[in-house]
């Protein structure tokens, strides 16, 4: 979620296809995709009218690289804004396809709790041809309206939920993350706000052409 309201998800998609590389386009990592849309856009429709230019045509294409060897990393994108405003986004036979309406809103904090739950993947092993239907490890809520990010865990006890506003997301701010290895349960429940650290960012993971 960024400081507008914007909120996305990456989901598997076993149908998914980025195509050939072609090289009039430039090419963005998958690991890239969601953290660009949050970085530039504020809106759904702001971002929708962006997709393509003025021929209609993409203006970059999503590469991809196997993290398991053996199973591609495939996803598409759920996006959603303050208003209710909601796009998916998936590459198909090496087209970008987009789904936006009006039609197709949120739901309530607890509404949508009680959905994801109820489809989560039970904890079992899973096999390497089916990572679609790979178990749920945790679960979580986004409220667009109030800035607030929900985690739950699907194996352990913790529930918790931090308010973007009570933190320095400007360029100035500390880059910051919450531990949740190696930690009771007891202290990853309720608003986590003030139990964040201190770190350094990731790296995002490289594509293959």
């Amino acid at each position: 979620m960024n400081t507008q309201g914007l909120v996305g998800n990456m989901l598997y998609l076993a149908d998914g296809d980025y195509g050939a590389r072609n090289e009039s386009l430039p090419a963005m990592s998958l690991s890239l995709w969601l953290q660009y849309m949050l970085d530039n856009y504020a809106t759904v429709d702001e971002l929708a009218a962006d997709l393509y230019d003025s021929n209609g045509d993409i203006k970059y294409q999503v590469r991809t690289k196997e993290v398991i060897p053996g199973v591609p990393s495939l996803q598409h994108l759920s996006i959603g804004d303050a208003t209710g405003d909601n796009i998916i986004l998936e590459w198909i036979n090496g087209t970008l396809v987009s789904h936006h309406s009006k039609d197709y809103t949120t739901s309530a904090i607890g509404n949508t709790a009680g959905m994801i739950r109820a489809v989560s993947v039970p904890n079992e092993p899973s096999g390497i041809d089916t990572p679609n239907i790979s178990p749920t490890l945790w679960r979580t809520y986004s409220d667009t309206l109030d800035k607030t990010y929900f985690w739950e865990s699907a194996t352990d006890a913790f529930f918790f939920w931090i308010n973007l506003e009570d933190f320095n997301l400007s360029n100035n701010g500390t880059i910051m993350k919450l531990p949740l290895m190696n930690v009771d349960w007891q202290d990853r429940v309720g608003n986590m706000g003030a139990n964040f650290e201190n770190s350094t960012s990731f790296t995002f993971l490289e594509c293959d052409n």
